[in-house]
């Protein structure tokens, strides 16, 4: 199979502790793509469902619980217990659908 080079992007918002400020990171970078691209070609992946487990497995691997790809939410003056974590993976979790969508049709897979 010959896989169509692909400009894979999908952003999240992570905090940066360096610069200590919110910015956008790509989800589906080079290291996420080559795996996605290894499995397909390797027979692990042959249909949308093989493929959007793969990609599960993979995006949870990379960030979810991870305490770099966390950032902290609340309401406006609550108190720091009282805000919850949203790490990447809950980001992606409700879109993985169009995540999904997005890499057979970055890829050109014809799934």
């Amino acid at each position: 199979m010959r896989i169509k080079k692909a400009n894979l992007e999908y952003k999240a918002i992570m905090y940066d502790w360096n610069s200590h400020s919110l910015r956008h990171i790509n989800v589906l970078g080079d290291r996420l793509k080559n795996d996605i691209i290894k499995s397909i070609k390797s027979g692990d992946v042959y249909d949308r469902e093989t493929l959007k487990e793969r990609v599960i497995r993979l995006l949870k691997y990379y960030y979810w619980s991870k305490r770099e790809y966390e950032i902290a939410v609340g309401d406006w003056g609550c108190k720091e217990d009282e805000m919850f974590k949203i790490d990447v993976w809950h980001q992606l979790e409700p879109n993985i659908d169009h995540i999904i969508d997005h890499i057979i049709k970055e890829i050109d897979l014809g799934y």
